[in-house]
Order: C-alpha cells, then structure tokens, then sequence
C-alpha cells in the first residue's frame, strides 16, 4: 500500500511540474516558489516517510497501522495538489511566461550611490551578527560544546534575543550576494569589496553555526544564496546550471551529515556512536512522523485551535513579563508524544519541530489542514505578485528572500521558531528601505 501511494505521489509530482512549466522558462521555473515548494515538500512528505517505512526506523514507536501511515501520505499528496491548484490558476503564474530576474532588475533605476550606501549597511548588518555571535560562541565555549549541544533549549533560552540577531550574520552574507549579483556600473573596486564581504559572511556563517551544530542556518543561507544567484545570472547551459544546483546541495549534504553525527554523539556522550543516513534525514526532516504519530494518537491529542500562532505573534513578550504565555508547537507536540518532557525553565529540556502540516492539523484537525493549504498557496501567489509588481531594488530583495524561505524553510518549520526569526532577519532590511528610499 505504501508503496503504491509513493508511486502515484511521484506520477502526481511529475504531472504537476509539468503542467506549472509548460510556456515558462526553464531558469524561471526551476527558481520559481512552486519548484522549491514541491522539492521541499515532497522530500519531507513523501520520500521521507516511504524511507522510513522501508527501513522500519521511527522515533515514538516501533511502528504504525499501515492504514493511518497511508493515509497521512494521501492527506499531504491531497494538501499538495491544493497547493498547486492556487498556483496554478493564479495571475502570478500567467505573469511568469513574460518575467525574468534580471529583466526586472534592468526595469529598475538605481545609481551607484545608492549601492555604496546598501553595501555599508550590510556590512553594520554583519558587523552587528559578527558581535552576538562572538558573545554566544564565547559561553559556548565557556561551558564546553558538548554540553552546549546537550541542553541548546536551556542555553537560548535566558539569550533569545542574542541568539536571533546573530542571525544578522546570514542575512548579511545574503544581501551582499545579491548586490555583487544585481549591481551595473559600479566601480570594480566597489565590486572587489562588496565579493570579498560575501567571502568574509559566508566564512563567519560557516564558523558560528558549524560550532553550534545550527544546520538550519546554514540551509537557510544555502538554499537562498542559490537561487538568488541562478536568478539574476544568465547560463549558457541548462545542464550546466542543474549540475551546478547537484554539486553545491552535495558538498553541504556531507557537512549536514558530520554536524548532525557531532550532534548524535554529544547527546549519547560517545564519541563512537553510529548515525546513519537515514537518521540524519529523520533529524533534519522527520516532519512527517509527527503527522502521523497524531493520527494515530488521536485519543491523546487535542486539538489548539490557534493558539500556538498565536504563541509565535506572543513570542517576542518576554516570559518574566507573562508567567502563563502560551507555548510553541514543538514543546506542545513533545508533551502530547511524551508527557512533562518538557517543562519551562527545565534543564535539558527537548522539543520538537512540527512543520507546516502537523501544525495545521495540532489546530484545526484535518479541514484546518487543507483549509491551510489553500491559504497556504494563497500566500506564494500573493508574494510573487508583490516581487514582479515592484519598482525598487530593496523591495526586490526583501520580497525575493522572502519568497524563498515561505516555499522551503516554512514547510517544516515550527511557526513560532520561524516567526521570530523571520522578523528579527527581515528587520535590518526594512530599516534599510525606509531610510534609503529605493
């Protein structure tokens, strides 16, 4: 049975990208959000759970009813196919057959000026990351890795504020890759610069959250820093651009896997312990299970109606301020799944990241879910239509990074985690737009 349900999902996934590319070019539908969106989605909701269901490994018990495991995967395959049908018949995609990124940065007036003051400010950007990134990494060091790594939610959990705006260091790295890639008639020195800070930012990434074991940080300025730069450069060869896309995915596929193992081995505090590529795919992607451990937990779930959205809007209202401030999804699911795991204030306290599907369904049940999924859609369309409809060279970038990590990040992400560092991330940059005024 779950066999024939991946089978049917990969002809689905085929059809689809099909249909949503056919009089689209090729560059500009392989970087549109439906193609992230779906590589996304498929790997955490179909590829993933069919693995797993072959090779019998699951975190929260031996194993489930065929029945309830199948049918989660037709409810994320159906949540899939509304996603689709938004897009599908949206302006947003009719207004693709005409549009390129780098036509649309033509359209837009800018001056030299103008680049010299974006490329200062992200360096105040980096500069800032740079410095809350030192003071993590200096009591990261000061209580030792390994037990920094053992208990992460108790570390964030009195720096929260410290911890998101090292997140300056991505967004930083991030935007000078997008002016170096954007920016015409600028002097070559300007240019040497603004490529030596995409060097530099992209290092310190690579430093800071290699330490912390933070792997989707550096997905995040992976995933945005690839196709912000197959958007706005023009390739002879298609197969060159895909085999590229292979290659970079590749080499970070393998530092994932050695921090998740650094990972693995300071929980069990051994440093021999084995991590197999099956579990390093459940740690970074296992949505899925959480979906369907629900559906067959129903008699031991609830349903939150809301309110762990409302736990991201209330996020940024400090705890000391509001005792009995509503908790997350993650720590919500780890308590149904495994009840008093997690307590506030609790040393080595565990969560879980729920993602968009199992979040929707935590509230609202399996209509809330497809109802989301709608809206969901909704969304991608309404943000495309913002990037094409714009006029200035701040806002392109704002609404283009945006629009990458709502079709990747945002689909196994728990709300409240990627709301307040969305926020804190977007920030700078809306700083940035209102006081330059492009």
């Amino acid at each position: 049975m779950i066999e024939i349900i991946f089978l049917i999902a990969i002809v689905v996934f085929l059809t689809t990208h099909y249909l949503y590319s056919r009089s689209i070019p090729l560059l500009v539908f392989i970087t549109s959000p439906w193609f992230v969106f779906s590589c996304f989605f498929y790997f955490i909701h179909v590829l993933m759970p069919f693995l797993q269901w072959r090779s019998n490994y699951f975190r929260y018990q031996k194993s489930y009813e065929i029945s309830n495991y199948g049918m989660s995967m037709v409810y994320a395959l159906i949540a899939y196919i509304l996603v689709f049908i938004v897009l599908y018949a949206s302006k947003y995609r009719s207004k693709l057959k005409e549009f390129t990124y780098t036509e649309k940065v033509q359209s837009i007036t800018y001056s030299s000026t103008f680049i010299k003051k974006l490329f200062f400010c992200g360096i105040g950007i980096y500069l800032i990351g740079l410095l809350f990134a030192a003071k993590n990494l200096f009591h990261i060091f000061s209580i030792g890795q390994n037990e920094y790594l053992i208990d992460r939610i108790n570390f964030g959990r009195s720096r929260g504020i410290e911890i998101l705006l090292s997140h300056w260091l991505y967004i930083s790295c991030i935007l000078f890759s997008f002016i170096w890639l954007v920016a015409k008639g600028i002097d070559k020195v300007l240019k040497r610069k603004i490529l030596f800070m995409v060097f530099v930012s992209f290092c310190s990434v690579l430093v800071y959250y290699g330490i912390n074991s933070n792997r989707n940080s550096i997905l995040i300025l992976l995933v945005s820093v690839v196709f912000i730069f197959f958007s706005y450069t023009k390739l002879k060869s298609n197969t060159l651009f895909l085999g590229k896309i292979i290659g970079i995915f590749f080499v970070f596929g393998l530092l994932f896997f050695q921090l998740g193992k650094k990972r693995r081995q300071a929980m069990m505090k051994n440093d021999k312990a084995s991590y197999t590529l099956i579990e390093e795919f459940n740690n970074a992607f296992g949505n899925h299970e959480n979906f369907v451990w629900l559906l067959e937990n129903k008699e031991k779930s609830e349903l939150y109606f809301g309110k762990t959205y409302i736990a991201g809007i209330t996020n940024f209202i400090p705890r000391k301020m509001w005792k009995d401030k509503p908790l997350g999804a993650g720590p919500l699911l780890r308590n149904t799944i495994k009840p008093g795991a997690y307590i506030v204030g609790k040393p080595k306290n565990n969560s879980l990241t729920t993602g968009l599907l199992t979040e929707l369904h935590m509230n609202f049940g399996i209509y809330g879910l497809l109802l989301g999924s709608l809206l969901y859609g909704m969304l991608l369309k309404n943000i495309g239509l913002l990037l094409i409809n714009t006029s200035s060279l701040a806002s392109l970038f704002i609404i283009h990074f945006s629009l990458i990590i709502f079709s990747s990040i945002f689909i196994y992400s728990e709300f409240l985690g990627f709301l307040s560092r969305y926020v804190i991330t977007i920030l700078p940059l809306l700083i940035i737009k209102f006081t330059l005024k492009k």
